[in-house]
């Protein structure tokens, strides 16, 4: 069904089922259709990719550093699939029209080794800040706030300034001897 039809909705659908019975197989098919000029197509594909348990598997990420980057900041836009932790953290240093993409799943997947990384971003000016700010709250992993407090406490004043605001908007309760030296 998948190749015989021409219809994007169908074709979809199909591969939705076959991705869901055999990822393996599946993969080639996700990685075509990730390039689709068909957008419901092109969007199922990027809706599996970051469903897929294990994309190393299925191999649905063989072409991720190919793909247009509206296919890829979509797929950092919406994932919460911990194995692109990874490439979204290298989209933040390759491309810069990713970057807004790739702050979001960092913040939704990262931990305490990427909040310095997060506060850099909110420091810097530009059209990124606010996304970097919101990740940076947003940021639940392990060691979060022990490394928030440590950037509060030791990094320049800039990123400082960022750390402070992040741990007053996450109500961290370990930071008010901070706010109170600071006050």
């Amino acid at each position: 069904l998948y190749s015989s039809s021409r219809d994007g909705v169908i074709k979809s659908a199909a591969l939705g089922v076959i991705f869901r019975c055999d990822p393996v197989a599946a993969g080639p098919l996700v990685n075509e259709a990730l390039f689709s000029e068909e957008r419901v197509l092109r969007s199922a594909a990027v809706r599996l990719v970051c469903e897929d348990p294990d994309p190393s598997r299925s191999g649905s990420l063989k072409n991720i550093w190919k793909l247009p980057p509206s296919t890829l900041a979509a797929i950092f836009a919406s994932t919460t699939n911990h194995a692109l932790l990874g490439p979204a953290r290298m989209a933040m240093e390759q491309s810069p029209e990713l970057r807004a993409a790739a702050l979001g799943a960092i913040g939704r997947l990262g931990s305490g080794d990427d909040a310095l990384l997060l506060l850099q971003a909110a420091a810097e000016s530009g059209p990124h800040q606010p996304v970097a700010r919101s990740a940076a709250v947003a940021l639940r992993g392990k060691g979060v706030n022990e490394a928030l407090l440590t950037s509060a406490q030791a990094g320049s004043a800039s990123v400082a300034r960022e750390a402070v605001r992040v741990l007053a908007e996450r109500n961290c309760t370990a930071a008010v001897p901070l706010f109170f030296d600071l006050a």
